[in-house]
């Protein structure tokens, strides 16, 4: 699994500019279709393929919040 980042437009601004750099991980997040990834997205990947259980893939994801939430978890778990 690897964080993936694609030297484009979008990320060399926030590459360069101290005050955006904060900013990389949504460039990662919604950069898929020129094959950017964050290490979520990749965890979530090998979950939904099979090759890492949720409660694995929830161990090392950054925001497991989230994760749960868009896998269905924390739904389930309020009722």
């Amino acid at each position: 699994m690897a964080e993936l980042l694609v030297n484009t437009e979008a990320s060399q601004k926030k590459f360069i500019d101290p005050e955006l750099t904060g900013e990389m991980y949504e460039v990662m997040a919604e950069g898929a279709f020129v094959g950017m990834q964050t290490s979520d997205q990749a965890i979530t990947k090998k979950d939904d393929s099979g090759e890492i259980s949720f409660a694995d893939a929830l161990m090392y994801v950054a925001a497991p919040r989230e994760f749960k939430i868009a896998a269905g978890v924390a739904q389930a778990a309020a009722s």
